[in-house]
């Protein structure tokens, strides 16, 4: 099987091995070891070995193997909203605000596409301050394990290590619909209303959301790979942009 990003994943007998031949994504695989494996408030699969270019001629890392389902797929699941709400919790909770200005807009100042929109957004930016902390960094419904127990896969670094990033990733799903585009999805509205609910406690929350959903739509750009998946990213990343207040200074 072969992923959003070309890493490929293989599941032996009662393990998953993930692995990439691509050279430059090796820090970045290795990263996501690390990070899994340093996972503080999310239970994730062990990690048994890791295996580097030298002994195989690729790099990867072979975990324990977790049965379960994508919890869209079920009906909605009060108890793993409630470990989500505890989860970013915790993360808030033992995270120190910083300005992070600079690296937001050297984020926004990378992209290729949406120029436009992207200019438009530059010229309202002028500070931000959030929370800095632990964070998932890729926490779609797709990297969540629902079974007798949640687990949590393919942890990322993030340009801002932040849990208003997972905050996002979450509603990239509910809201952004990002997981229907792939398979048959349930109860995504609902998921929405209370994540939003439990979220909107938090006035970093409420003032750079649009702001970070839109980046987070467009650094997914670069993994769409057909015409339909470019048309849905294209209309979502309008609709974040339409949303982020253009009249008002982002500080």
């Amino acid at each position: 099987m072969i992923g959003h990003s070309g890493d490929v994943i293989k599941i032996l007998d009662s393990s998953v091995f993930k692995y990439t031949l691509n050279k430059d994504r090796f820090p970045l695989l290795k990263a996501q070891m690390n990070k899994q494996i340093e996972s503080k408030y999310l239970l994730a699969p062990e990690v048994y070995n890791e295996y580097t270019e030298d002994e195989i001629g690729i790099y990867g890392f072979e975990m324990e193997y977790v049965p379960g389902s994508h919890p869209l797929t079920k009906p909605f699941d009060r108890q793993l909203l409630c470990e989500l709400e505890d989860y970013i919790n915790q993360t808030i909770n033992t995270s120190s605000l910083k300005d992070c200005t600079l690296v937001t807009r050297t984020k926004l100042n990378s992209f290729s596409t949406h120029r436009y929109l992207i200019d438009k957004v530059l010229g309202t930016v002028e500070k931000i301050i959030v929370p800095i902390g632990e964070c998932h960094g890729d926490l779609t419904f797709c990297n969540i394990i629902s079974g007798d127990k949640t687990y949590f896969i393919d942890f990322l670094p993030c340009y801002v290590e932040s849990p208003l990033c997972d905050m996002v990733k979450l509603r990239q799903d509910t809201l952004h619909g990002w997981s229907s585009q792939f398979i048959q999805t349930r109860d995504e509205k609902k998921w929405d209303l209370e994540l939003d609910k439990i979220f909107s406690k938090y006035d970093f929350y409420n003032k750079y959301y649009w702001l970070f959903s839109f980046i987070n739509l467009l650094r997914i750009v670069p993994y769409a790979k057909t015409k339909t998946i470019n048309k849905y990213l294209d209309k979502e990343i309008e609709f974040a942009f339409s949303n982020i207040d253009l009249c008002r200074r982002i500080t």
